[in-house]
Parts: C-alpha cells; sequence; structure tokens
C-alpha cells in the first residue's frame, strides 16, 4: 500500500511541478551558501551587515511597491471572467503610480532610514532600483506558477541566479568592491532580468487598455495585504533592525550569517508552496468532500514532515555550518535550529493560508499579521536583551508559530474544511490520487 501511494504522489503533477520549484529555489538558495564562504571571510562582520539591511530594506520597499497586486494574479488567472491580458497590464498602471509615490517617500526620509537601518543612504536608490524590477519578475513568475509552467517558471528564476552569483564574484573577489561589490551584483542580475520579465509581459500578457474595474479589483485584493505585509515585515525583520540598534552591525552580519543556513527550511516550505497553491485553488473549485478530506490529510502529512526535517537540519547544521562560515560568524551556530523551526512553522502557515485567498478574505489575514507582527517586536526586544542574537532567532520561531495557528483558526472559520474526519482517516493518506495531480 505505502508504494503504492508513494508512487501515485511522485507521478503526479504536483509532485513534478514541486519538484521543479525545490530545486529551482535550492538553486536560488545555494547563491547565499555559495557566497557565505567568500563573504565571511572578504567581508566584516560590520559589511556582513550592510549587506545584510540591503536585502531587508529591498523586501521592505519590494512589499510596499505596486501595493501587492502581483499576489492576485495567480487568483485572477482560475477567474473566467477576467480579460486576464487586460488585468495585468492594470497592475502594472498601479505599479507605476505606487513606485512613483515610493521613490519620493525614501528620498524624502533618506536621513532617519540610514539612522535606523544604518544602511548608506548615498545607496537606497539601488534598494529603490532592485524592488521595482524584482516586480516584473514576480509578475512573471505568478503567470508561470498558475499555468503550472514549472520550467518556464524555472528559467526565469535561473537567469537571475547565474547572473546574480557572477556578477557577484567578479565584483567582491576580482575588483575587491566589498559590501558593494555584492550590492551592485544582485542589483545589476535584478534589472538585467527584470527588463526580460517587462519585455515578455508587455509583448505577451498585456492587453493596452486602462479599466477602472481591474484596477479596483487589484487593489481591493493588494490593498488588504499591506497590514499583512506590515505585520510580515516586522515577524521576520524587525530582529535584525532591532540587533543593529540594540547590539550593532556586527551582531547583525554573525545573525544573519546563520539566518541563511536556517532558513533553507523555509525555503523547501515556499517551493512546494509554489506548486500547491495554484494546485489547492484548482482543487476547492471542485466542490468534491472527499478530495476536500484528503487536502486535509496532505496538510497533517506535511506538518509531520516538515517538523522533524526542520529539528534534524537544525541540530546537524552546526557539523557542516564551519565549512561555510569564516571564525568570525561561528557565534551564530546558536541560532540556526530555532530559525529553521520558525521556517516549520511558516511551511504550516502556508497551507492553511491559501484557503484565506481561496475565498478573498485577505483583510483578516492582513490584521492577523499585523497583530503578530506587533507582539513579535515585543519578544525580540525581551529576548535580544535576555539572551542576545540566539534570543532573536527564538523569538522569531515562536512568532512564526503563533502567526500559523492564528492564521489556521481563521481558515476554519472562513473556509471550512473536513479537518476532524482528515485526522481520524490519516493512514488512507491520499488514496487514488491520479497522475495528472487530481483525483
Amino acid at each position: 500500500m505505502i508504494r503504492s501511494i508513494g508512487k501515485r504522489i511522485l507521478g503526479s503533477a504536483l509532485a513534478r511541478a514541486s519538484g521543479v520549484y525545490t530545486i529551482t529555489s535550492t538553486l536560488n538558495a545555494g547563491v547565499p551558501f555559495l557566497l557565505l564562504p567568500i563573504l565571511t571571510r572578504k567581508l566584516s562582520p560590520e559589511d556582513y551587515g550592510i549587506v545584510s539591511m540591503f536585502a531587508l530594506l529591498s523586501s521592505i520597499a519590494g512589499d510596499l511597491m505596486g501595493l501587492s497586486v502581483h499576489g492576485g494574479i495567480s487568483r485572477e488567472y482560475f477567474n473566467k471572467k477576467t480579460l486576464f491580458k487586460e488585468y495585468i497590464f492594470n497592475c502594472l498602471l498601479i505599479l507605476g503610480v505606487s513606485s512613483a509615490i515610493i521613490f519620493s517617500l525614501v528620498f524624502a526620509l533618506r536621513d532617519p532610514i540610514q539612522a535606523l537601518s544604518q544602511f548608506p543612504g548615498d545607496w537606497l536608490w539601488a534598494v529603490l532600483v532592485f524592488a521595482l524590477f524584482q516586480f516584473f519578475i514576480l509578475s512573471l513568475g505568478a503567470i508561470y506558477q498558475a499555468k503550472m509552467q514549472a520550467g518556464r517558471y524555472s528559467t526565469l528564476q535561473l537567469s537571475q541566479t547565474v547572473l546574480n552569483l557572477s556578477l557577484s564574484l567578479v565584483l567582491v573577489m576580482v575588483f575587491s568592491l566589498g559590501w558593494k561589490g555584492r550590492i551592485l551584483g544582485q542589483t545589476a542580475a535584478v534589472v538585467v532580468i527584470g527588463a526580460a520579465a517587462l519585455f515578455f509581459l508587455l509583448k505577451n500578457w498585456s492587453t493596452f487598455r486602462p479599466n477602472k474595474r481591474y484596477v479596483v479589483n487589484a487593489l481591493s485584493f493588494g490593498i488588504p495585504l499591506i497590514p499583512h505585509s506590515i505585520g510580515t515585515m516586522l515577524i521576520v525583520m524587525a530582529d535584525r533592525f532591532i540587533i543593529t540598534n540594540r547590539l550593532g552591525l556586527a551582531e547583525t552580519g554573525i545573525y544573519t550569517a546563520g539566518l541563511q543556513i536556517g532558513l533553507i527550511i523555509e525555503m523547501i516550505a515556499s517551493s512546494f508552496n509554489k506548486a500547491y497553491a495554484p494546485w489547492l485553488i484548482g482543487s476547492l473549485d471542485k466542490k468534491n468532500h472527499a478530495l476536500d478530506v484528503r487536502l486535509v490529510r496532505i496538510t497533517y502529512a506535511y506538518i509531520a514532515a516538515i517538523s522533524a526535517g526542520a529539528v534534524v537540519f537544525g541540530l546537524t547544521a552546526p557539523f557542516f555550518g564551519k565549512y561555510l562560515l569564516g571564525k568570525d560568524f561561528r557565534m551564530s551556530y546558536g541560532v540556526i535550529l530555532w530559525i529553521a523551526l520558525g521556517g516549520a512553522f511558516k511551511g504550516m502557515y502556508f497551507m492553511v493560508t491559501n484557503y484565506i485567498f481561496y475565498v478573498y478574505k485577505t483583510y483578516i489575514l492582513a490584521w492577523v499579521t499585523f497583530i503578530v507582527g506587533i507582539l513579535n517586536i515585543g519578544l525580540t526586544l525581551l529576548l535580544v536583551e535576555l539572551r542576545g542574537i540566539e534570543g532573536a532567532a527564538q523569538s522569531h520561531a515562536l512568532s512564526m508559530f503563533l502567526s500559523f495557528l492564528a492564521t489556521w483558526i481563521v481558515a476554519a472559520k472562513v473556509k471550512p474544511m473536513p479537518w476532524r474526519e482528515g485526522f481520524l482517516s490519516l493512514k488512507e493518506l491520499l488514496p487514488g490520487f491520479g497522475r495528472d495531480g487530481s483525483s
């Protein structure tokens, strides 16, 4: 029976797509892994802290730029009443207006941003350019995900990865540009691939017709996610801002080195979700109770698997971490287990949050995440004072768990699923799971 189930799972479209996404994400994650032995030996902890702050600020700008409307592309693809190419064009119009506003605000607030992050103010242009062109890559990638075109998605992502790695190595090792070389390498790579993504979006996926209804539709999806984005920032980014201001930029660099190793679990979870989310939406549209039970079983099996994987990874990571990190960064070993557990909880969150997206109740999710994010600030401040960078990692894990638990409760309310029935029949996991990813 186990062998039969395994063949069904491995032969499914979901598993094939998930496998491609996992390989792609692993190679993408390989950039920081490949660069860790170099950057933690070529850069001081302070310089590595600047690189870390660039990643944080770029992520914040990316969440605000475009107002998260690219997140609705995968969902709207399945809406047969939507003229999809026209919808994409109106998402790009929203990006243009919001980007102009964000650029103006950042330059107006340059000094406070520099004081808070200790990131050089004269390099904020790179943050904004990176965020803008990343939007194009994410939008085209969302289309490929919705169409289950894992190969094209992988080509898009891996092109950026190869260019990012190559430029960073040349600029850091050959030209000895230090943290500037790493930031320039990332920015140049995203500009080149983002420009290509924009070309394909305009050529193949856009009808040049402003449509107020689509603008409102996209904004109604994206704007409620702004509190969600802010909450996510508070959960996953507050730690480094607090460490920077309480312990110093060097401690941020040390913490980030361990963080990058621990985040491998979240990377795996995100890879699976890229394939699982569109498949889940298609499955829910079938309104089939038996299939709903199977979805619940998948969720429970996933929770068990990723929890065990995170613990094993977190406990064994320090043994190979010494080969990845320079001697000035080995204090980061203590954070890896907690970051891995946080990644496992993030994966569990992915499994339940898709139900909220399915019923368009993103405003509820937004406030759940925002509240957890506020709680995370207090936890991080307390635990950093008590336990230093390890306390920050513990706060990260606890906040991710609270986010998962609260989101699951909300998801069960807005989209009832047979959670009890699925739990009681776990031994029959995925019977009849078809080769095309459906039953």
